[in-house]
């Protein structure tokens, strides 16, 4: 499963671990884990678990349960695939963990035996909603193409239409639209990155920037012009033509919004655990 954790990389790991430490509520660094000061209390958890959608650690378990000695109030493992090792490990520290989950959309595309067949196991109103948007793009525009890009040249683009979704999001902060400039940068030298670009006449319509990890394709980041159906124009060529390809998976990461069900019924699970220092002194210590 290590095509799923792309972000364990060392380098990535370490881009985004700096990005963490300038923040002012960071106040002890653990390695791989952190203490946060969240309001009075402090919080335990992994470093960059809020900037990823998901991770994994080979920690052992008398490790974790070293780091769990720290002086903290609570601890929130988050975004942790159901096949994670990392999962395993903290089911076998009994704390009095509160469990909840979420899914995590993704399209098995060796599921399905030619294109025809993957289309079909779309929403029924998919392919309409792509053909009608087709045509309003080529009456709008000029003829819709969809080709491969330049990442770094179409990135301020895309974050632009990402701000105008997400106002208040984590594009909002210059630094953090650097620190994913520079990961997409690791990514590019790795060939591990894509991005596809749908066009109407010379005008960008929308963005997808895709991970293709092993056989698995990660749909990372999404820029589009909001005055039409771009983005599902897009997606359905992307996901078309990679299932030409022969990949195994398009995975839609995290998130539940209600467009990836229109792609797809199959998911992962994503899990939060949760749990208070066993331990009333300590608790009471961490609230100092």
């Amino acid at each position: 499963m290590r095509e799923y954790f792309v972000f364990d990389d060392p380098e990535i790991k370490a881009i985004l671990k700096a990005y963490v430490q300038r923040g002012s509520d960071v106040v002890e660094d653990l390695g791989d884990f952190v203490i946060r000061r969240v309001g009075r209390a402090r919080r335990l958890e992994y470093t960059v678990q809020d900037l990823v959608d998901w991770w994994d650690s080979d920690l052992t378990v008398g490790e974790l349960q070293d780091v769990l000695r720290s002086r903290y109030y609570r601890v929130v493992f988050k975004n942790l695939l159901e096949f994670s090792r990392f999962r395993r490990v903290l089911e076998s520290v009994e704390i009095g963990w509160k469990v909840s989950w979420s899914k995590v959309y993704y399209v098995p595309l060796q599921s399905y035996k030619d294109s025809e067949d993957l289309r079909r196991s779309f929403s029924r109103n998919v392919w309409k909603n792509v053909r009608n948007s087709r045509n309003r793009i080529r009456r709008h525009f000029g003829s819709p193409e969809i080709v491969q890009g330049d990442p770094m040249g179409l990135y301020d683009w895309t974050v632009e239409r990402i701000r105008r979704r997400h106002p208040k999001g984590l594009f909002s902060d210059p630094d953090y639209v650097d620190v994913q400039r520079e990961i997409l940068r690791n990514l590019m030298r790795k060939g591990m990155l894509k991005v596809w670009v749908l066009r109407g006449g010379e005008e960008v319509l929308a963005t997808n920037y895709v991970i293709e990890s092993g056989d698995v394709v990660l749909s990372y980041l999404a820029g589009y012009e909001d005055r039409g159906d771009f983005y599902r124009v897009l997606i359905f060529d992307v996901i078309t033509s990679y299932h030409r390809r022969g990949f195994r998976e398009f995975n839609f990461m995290k998130g539940e919004s209600a467009y990836k069900r229109q792609w797809t019924d199959r998911a992962y699970r994503l899990y939060r655990y949760e749990a208070v220092n066993p331990s009333l002194l300590r608790r009471l210590l961490s609230l100092l």
